[in-house]
Parts: structure tokens; sequence; C-alpha cells
């Protein structure tokens, strides 16, 4: 499957990304550099906005990614999943654990 991303104020995509699986959930940074998508590969994928590529992949769930939310900080994202699970990743940059 694709995301797309439009820029409302030429009413047209302006950028597609073909990630060979069905989407379920997108969220972007509150930056607009990252795009997070989640589906049913059971995995959330960052495309970075500014360099048109995958960047990290978040891996844990064991089944599809239903719905995926950012923390008002945008520190967090909290994915839940047909696995009956509910997981917050930390995304913030160099965050060493």
């Amino acid at each position: 499957m694709t995301v797309k991303v439009w820029d409302q104020r030429v009413r047209n995509y302006i950028q597609s990304y073909k990630l060979g699986y069905q989407i379920t959930s997108v969220v972007i940074s509150n930056d607009a550099s990252h795009l997070y998508c989640a589906g049913v590969d059971d995995s959330i994928k960052s495309i970075c906005l500014r360099q048109n590529q995958i960047d990290m992949s978040l891996l844990g769930h064991t089944d599809t990614i239903t719905g995926i939310s950012k923390s008002h900080s945008g520190n967090y994202l909290l994915s839940n999943s047909m696995d009956k699970t509910l997981k917050m990743w930390d995304i913030r940059p160099y965050v060493v654990e």
C-alpha cells in the first residue's frame, strides 16, 4: 500500500511512499520531519520526510497494529494492537537506555 503526503495549498500530493502492506494508522511528528505508519506487518515505520526514506522500525507487537497516537510533547508514541497490548515508544532522538 501507499502513503501519500498532501500539500493543501496546491491540493495535490507531494510525495508518496510504498510500504508493501496495508496501513491502519498514520501520525506526523510535531516538527513535520517524520511520518509514523503502522499496519498489518506488526511494526511502526518512521519515515524521514527530509531524506525520503525509512529511518527506523519499531518492533514489538505480534499482530496487526490498529492505532497509533503521539503524545502532546511529541516524545512518545502509543500503539495498540490486535495482540491485546498497548505499547509506549520513546521516539526522542539520541536517547540512551
